[in-house]
């Protein structure tokens, strides 16, 4: 491939510019890493460092750091004497990742439901008191002018009646809503968003820091296989499983809680090995 070629391929990188958000590393990795979660850059791909540098206008020394972070990651492989390229999915990475969440927060949803079942006081930690804690206040948290959306209406299993309902309760349907909204409206990017931050929700209410980050560390290789698994139909299926999971929480039952979760994560393994029979390029381990 030509250098002309080789720099064209990364149009899609917007160069950095100035700017007081983070470190220019930080930066770096953080562009670089949603380009190979989103597949732009795709699985086996040579990196071009170089190009990539002129692209981001930056130097040599932090596109190398960011890419040795991803590295740990699991997002790249940085080769002897042969280069850089953009990791193919493993599935067996994949499996024990999806092992490790199945395990904790199936357990999680059940400590969590056992809290309600008793005195609606979640035992381990604190509930959540709203999103602003978590610098988004009420509003819709994926408006890119910070307007509402219209909300639709929750099912009814998944709502407690009156004004006294526990704040977590009440972030979790606050977070259903939002996920309807960006399901009918395709938005994939904010779907994905959402869906994490229904499960980090329960985590931050679980509160377990060492949880909660060995949850997080076992989720970081599963960003692309979301992606690959994007779909109107995916959504709707997901959508339902968290409805499942909040009616179980709200009626305080710990063994519907744990298995609508264990149901839920391994629904994401029989996707993922279906479209791996079909896309095996984009698999290290077929």
């Amino acid at each position: 491939m030509s250098d002309a070629a080789v720099k064209a391929s990364y149009e899609f990188l917007e160069p950095l510019g100035l700017s007081s958000r983070g470190g220019t590393t930080e930066r770096v990795q953080s562009v670089l890493r949603e380009a190979i979660i989103g597949f732009e850059l795709a699985p086996g791909a040579d990196i071009d460092k170089l190009a990539i540098c002129e692209r981001l206008g930056v130097s040599r020394f932090p596109v190398s750091e960011a890419l040795a972070r991803l590295q740990s990651e699991g997002l790249v492989e940085i080769l002897p004497q042969r280069g850089t390229r953009v990791s193919r999915i493993r599935l067996s990475d994949v499996r024990q990742s999806m092992f490790i969440r199945s395990a904790l927060e199936a357990q999680a949803v059940r400590v969590l439901a056992t809290g309600y079942a008793t005195d609606r006081t979640v035992i381990p930690g604190r509930a959540i008191r709203g999103q602003g804690e978590r610098g988004r206040g009420e509003g819709n948290p994926g408006g890119k002018d910070g307007a509402l959306r219209p909300l639709d209406p929750l099912p009814p299993a998944c709502g407690l009646a009156g004004d006294d309902r526990d704040p977590l309760l009440q972030n979790l349907e606050r977070n259903l809503r939002y996920q309807h909204a960006a399901a009918e409206a395709g938005d994939r990017r904010d779907f994905h968003r959402l869906d994490l931050e229904f499960h980090l929700i329960l985590l931050d209410a679980l509160g377990y820091a060492r949880v909660k980050a060995a949850v997080e560390a076992a989720r970081a290789n599963l960003d692309r296989v979301r992606r690959l698994l994007s779909s109107p139909r995916h959504h709707a299926l997901t959508v339902a499983d968290h409805e499942k999971i909040v009616a179980a929480l709200a009626a305080g039952n710990a063994d519907a809680a744990g298995r609508a979760m264990e149901e839920h994560l391994d629904f994401v393994i029989t996707e993922l090995v279906a479209f791996a029979a079909e896309n095996p390029a984009l698999f290290e381990d077929l």
